[in-house]
């Protein structure tokens, strides 16, 4: 719960692409779970910046899958 203001953090820092902000909350929040449940290795030294690098990803990962999901939709359709 305490997180929740680095979700929102990550979430401003890309809301320049027109995505929806609660759509990019969610894969935030899962971004955060993640860092949650995994001990972090031996890369940042903070909990807040291994979460932060979480968000982020999970957040890249699913603006990358709705941007390629869009386009399987849509090119077989302007084929036609």
């Amino acid at each position: 719960e305490q997180w929740i203001p680095l979700v929102w953090r990550v979430v401003h820092d890309v809301k320049w692409s027109g995505d929806d902000l609660g759509v990019l909350f969610s894969a935030g929040s899962l971004g955060l779970l993640h860092a949650v449940r995994r001990p972090m290795d031996d890369g940042p030294a903070t909990f807040k910046s291994y979460a932060y690098e979480c968000i982020r990803l999970k957040i890249q990962e699913h603006r990358r899958i709705e941007r390629n999901s869009c386009a399987r939709i849509v090119t077989p359709a302007c084929r036609r």
